[in-house]
C-alpha cells in the first residue's frame, strides 16, 4: 500500500481530482481547472500505463502542459457554447421591477448615466416616456427592462 500511495501516477490522479472538484464545486469557477485536472488525469494515465519507463519531473511536467493545452483546445468552445446558451435572449425577469438608486452623477434623459441595484452600479438610462428630463444622485427609480448591460429606467 506504502508503494501505490508514493507512486508519480496516484499523486497526478489526485492532482486531476482535487482540480476537477474545485472547478466542479465553485470553489474557483471559470479560471481552466477542469482542462488542468483532465491534463493531470491524462498525465497519471501515461505514467500508470508507461510504468516500464522511468519519466522525468519535467517530462511529466512537458506532458501535463500538452494534455491540458489539448483539452482546453477541445473543449473551450463546448463549453462556452453551453454556459452561454442559456443567456441567449436571456429576458432579466428578476431585474425588472426592482428599486434602484442613482449614483453620483446623476441621470440625465438622452446621456445617461449609472444606478445602484443589488449592491453594483450599472449603466442606466431613463425611458424615452418619461417626462422627467434628469434625475438628481440618490433619486429613487423602478427598472422597466435591460438592454445589454444598461438598466433602462423610470422616474417614481
Amino acid at each position: 500500500m506504502d508503494l501505490f500511495l508514493s507512486s508519480k501516477d496516484f499523486l497526478w490522479l489526485l492532482f486531476g481530482i482535487v482540480l476537477i472538484l474545485l472547478e466542479v464545486t465553485a470553489v474557483a469557477p471559470g479560471i481552466g481547472l477542469l482542462f488542468t485536472g483532465l491534463g493531470a488525469l491524462c498525465t497519471a494515465l501515461l505514467l500508470y500505463s508507461l510504468s516500464v519507463h522511468d519519466i522525468s519531473i519535467v517530462g511529466q511536467l512537458v506532458w501535463f502542459l500538452a494534455f491540458s493545452i489539448f483539452w482546453a483546445f477541445v473543449l473551450w468552445n463546448p463549453i462556452k457554447r453551453w454556459r452561454m446558451s442559456s443567456g441567449k435572449g436571456a429576458v432579466y425577469n428578476n431585474i425588472i421591477g426592482d428599486k434602484a438608486t442613482i449614483a453620483e452623477s446623476g441621470l440625465k434623459k438622452g446621456k445617461g448615466g449609472q444606478a445602484l441595484w443589488s449592491g453594483t452600479r450599472m449603466n442606466a438610462r431613463l425611458t424615452p416616456e418619461d417626462a422627467v428630463l434628469d434625475l438628481p444622485p440618490g433619486a429613487l427609480v423602478e427598472i422597466i427592462a435591460v438592454e445589454g448591460n444598461t438598466l433602462i429606467v423610470k422616474s417614481l
